[in-house]
């Protein structure tokens, strides 16, 4: 590999599920030191402290998952389930971005990749709760451009809109990659 992160300090939520252990792989070639983390982000502080022992972030990995109640019907799904899903993609990505994105304003560099999935758009009827919040995780992805001034990149100067929208299909790792 090309060692293009190198000296790139890159945070990987949930690093033992969903699309951590490929990311961490893939990050790893690259040069980046990355921080593995398997830590409850459902728990009161928990995203805080994450960012604050981690130190200097150059790129979170919102590697965000939960059980996804698949097979039952919107009309069953019950508050427990629903809080659930919310509480462990949903919650979390908001305060750790809340936390992280402030040092990345500060060094005027940082990047923010939040992995979702296809249900976010197609509203499958017999995952409610987990297309849901994945649907607020693209809501989420559109709104930071309006509360986090620009990090600008080589291609961007200052005060232009720099957290990327979801809807773009290059892969999230292009995206940092080219950014380098």
């Amino acid at each position: 590999m090309a060692q293009r992160l190198r000296n790139q300090r890159v945070l990987v939520t949930q690093a033992d599920d969903y699309m951590g252990p490929a990311t961490i792989s893939l990050f790893q070639q690259e040069g980046a030191e990355v921080i593995a983390d398997t830590s409850d982000l459902t728990q009161p502080g928990a995203c805080e402290d994450l960012i604050e022992q981690s130190g200097r972030i150059d790129v979170l990995i919102a590697n965000l998952a939960s059980r996804n109640y698949s097979g039952i019907a919107a009309t069953d799904v019950d508050d427990d389930a629903w809080h659930d899903t919310f509480d462990r993609m949903v919650h979390p990505l908001h305060r750790l971005c809340r936390a992280v994105i402030p040092q990345m304003i500060e060094r005027s560099a940082g990047k923010v990749v939040v992995y979702g999935s296809a249900t976010a758009l197609t509203g499958l009827k017999t995952v409610t709760a987990y297309s849901a919040a994945r649907a607020a995780l693209v809501a989420s992805n559109l709104r930071w451009p309006n509360w986090a001034p620009c990090l600008p990149t080589p291609t961007r100067s200052s005060g232009q809109a720099c957290l990327r929208s979801p809807h773009r299909r290059r892969p999230a790792l292009h995206r940092v990659l080219r950014a380098r």
